[in-house]
């Protein structure tokens, strides 16, 4: 099968992020990792555009207070809202993730 090893960096990149605003970033890593490798295998490519795309996948923890522990610090002192973080974590996570699916396989190539 010839699949394009970027769309499975821009995947395997979104489902990090996502698992990211729930659990624990280096949980993420550790449950994903293993994945990365695997895929890469399959694929017969270099698995650190994968695992580079995985580690910053799970550091994007923008979209919601209980993915980083200094969000869920300022979540009750700020007054913030979930809905707050959602309208600025939200963009800022498509930011990253486009930018990381374009500048990965230049910095790292498959």
């Amino acid at each position: 099968e010839n699949v394009n090893p970027v769309i499975i960096l821009a995947v395997l990149y979104g489902v990090t992020f996502v698992l990211s605003a729930f659990i624990s970033n280096a949980a993420v890593a550790v449950m994903i990792t293993p994945i990365g490798i695997i895929l890469a295998s399959i694929l017969n490519v270099d698995p650190r555009p994968l695992l580079v795309a995985i580690c910053f996948g799970a550091s994007c923890s923008f979209m919601t207070p209980m993915g980083y522990q200094t969000n869920m610090m300022v979540f009750g002192p700020g007054q913030y809202h979930l809905k707050d973080f959602f309208q600025m974590g939200i963009p800022l996570t498509l930011i990253f993730w486009i930018t990381a699916i374009y500048c990965i396989p230049i910095f790292w190539p498959f």
